[in-house]
């Protein structure tokens, strides 16, 4: 499968706002709808370059560019300033997004069919 093929994936965060506010994005992070660590296994022409169990992600190369996939999950944090615990990996992309810092950075685009998932407001 190509990896942008799934209808799972999403751009996430900074490239979805700076596609929207025209500017270049060095940067692409993607969020994967389930567990991203098994959809990376299932892909054609990538390379896994690094896989976090813990935190469900993985850094794949693809057509020479390295880019971090990110499993969607629920996050909880029992102290200020420390890593959160993760409480479960593949949530849905609403609850993901609705964990993140900036309501700019919790726009997801899907890769298949170009629309702005935007359950925050950051468009506002």
């Amino acid at each position: 499968m190509n990896i942008l093929a799934a209808e799972n994936l999403y751009y996430i965060g900074g490239v979805v706002r700076d596609e929207i506010l025209g500017l270049k994005s060095f940067d692409i992070d993607l969020t994967y709808e389930g567990d991203a660590i098994e959809f990376a296994k299932t892909l054609d022409n990538i390379n896994i370059l690094k896989i976090n169990e813990l935190f469900g992600t993985v850094r794949v190369e693809f057509d020479g560019q390295e880019i971090d996939i990110a499993s969607t999950r629920a996050e909880i944090y029992e102290k200020a300033g420390h890593l959160p615990t993760v409480t479960q990996i593949g949530c849905s992309l609403k609850s993901d997004v609705s964990r993140r810092d900036f309501t700019i950075n919790a726009m997801a685009k899907n890769t298949v069919s170009g629309e702005i998932v935007d359950y925050t407001g950051g468009l506002d």
